[in-house]
C-alpha cells in the first residue's frame, strides 16, 4: 500500500498563544504531521508547548529548526493513527506571537516507524534557490516544507514537487514570513528545492520528511528523543543548530525458527 495524502489544512495567521485547525482524518493506516512556523522580528522566537488533536491526542515533537538570526522557527510534530472523526487540533506556543500551522493527514502509512531520516537546512542571507535530497523508498511520500523571510517573490517548488499548500505569509510584508507545503513520491533519493526571486532578508528554514508506508521494513529506530521529547523517527541536521540532545534507540531483527534449524538426519 502506498502513503497517500488525505487532506491539507492550512490554518489562519494569528498573533497569540494559541491556534485551532478544525480537520477529519480518514482511512486506514492513519498519520498527521503539523507543521508550525513563528515569527518574531525582534526575536526570540516561542517553542511550540503542545499540539493536541481530538481533545486528548497529543502529537510528538519531530524537529525544530530556527533561522541563524534567532527571528524564526519551523517545527514538525508527528500524531501515529489519529481517531477518524472531525476534531480541532490545537496548537500552543510558550508565549504570545505571529505563527500560523499547517495540519497534514494521511493514509497507508506504518504504524510503528512513520518516518524515516529528516533533512533540515538552514541558511540566514542571500541566494535565490535551494535543493537537498532525502533518502526514501518506493511507495512511500516525501514531505516538504519551506519558509523564508522578507517578501520572496514567485517562490516556487522544482519540478517533479506536487504543491499542497501554495506560497502564504505570516505576519507583517517585508517582515513577515512566506511558506509552502509540497510532496514527491518515495524512491530510493529524492531532491527537493525550491526558487524565489526578491528576498528582503533571504533567511530561511527547509525541512523535508520521508513518511514510511504499510509493509515496509523499518530502517530507523522506533523511537527517538528529540529536546527531551521521545517521537518516531530521526532528524539530520544541516546548517543550524540541532536544537537539543537526541539518542539513538535499538531495534531487531526475528527469523523464524525453520530458517535456521536444520531436522536431524
Amino acid at each position: 500500500m502506498s502513503v497517500a495524502v488525505n487532506a491539507v489544512v492550512n490554518g489562519t495567521p494569528v498573533t497569540a498563544t494559541s491556534i485551532t485547525i478544525s480537520c477529519t482524518p480518514a482511512g486506514s493506516n492513519r498519520y498527521m504531521l503539523i507543521d508550525v512556523g513563528v515569527n518574531n522580528p525582534s526575536g526570540p522566537i516561542p517553542t511550540v508547548s503542545s499540539a493536541v488533536f481530538n481533545g486528548s491526542e497529543n502529537a510528538t515533537l519531530i524537529s525544530r529548526q530556527e533561522a541563524n538570526n534567532g527571528e524564526m522557527a519551523l517545527e514538525r510534530w508527528g500524531l501515529v493513527a489519529p481517531s477518524a472523526t472531525t476534531a480541532n487540533l490545537v496548537v500552543t506556543l510558550s508565549a504570545s506571537q505571529e505563527f500560523n500551522a499547517v495540519v497534514s493527514t494521511f493514509t497507508g502509512v506504518n504504524q510503528s516507524t512513520p518516518l524515516g531520516t529528516s533533512v533540515i537546512d538552514t541558511y540566514s542571507a542571500g541566494g535565490f534557490a535551494h535543493s537537498h535530497a532525502t533518502t526514501s523508498e518506493t511507495d512511500g511520500l516525501v514531505w516538504d516544507t519551506f519558509i523564508i523571510r522578507g517578501d520572496a517573490t514567485s517562490l516556487t517548488p522544482d519540478a517533479g514537487q506536487t504543491t499542497q499548500v501554495a506560497h502564504h505569509t505570516i505576519g507583517t510584508t517585508g517582515n513577515g514570513l512566506d511558506g509552502i507545503v509540497s510532496s514527491e513520491p518515495g524512491a530510493a533519493s529524492v531532491t527537493t528545492g525550491y526558487t524565489w526571486g526578491t528576498a528582503e532578508f533571504g533567511r530561511w528554514v527547509h525541512v523535508t520528511s520521508p513518511i514510511k508506508p504499510v509493509g515496509a521494513v523499518a530502517g530507523q529506530p522506533t523511537q527517538k528523543r528529540f529536546g527531551g521529547v521521545p517521537h518516531t523517527g530521526t532528524t539530520k541536521f544541516r546548517g543550524g543548530h540541532s536544537g537539543g540532545p537526541w539518542g539513538r534507540g535499538r531495534e531487531g531483527l526475528i527469523v523464524p525458527r525453520y530458517l535456521i534449524e536444520r531436522k536431524a538426519a
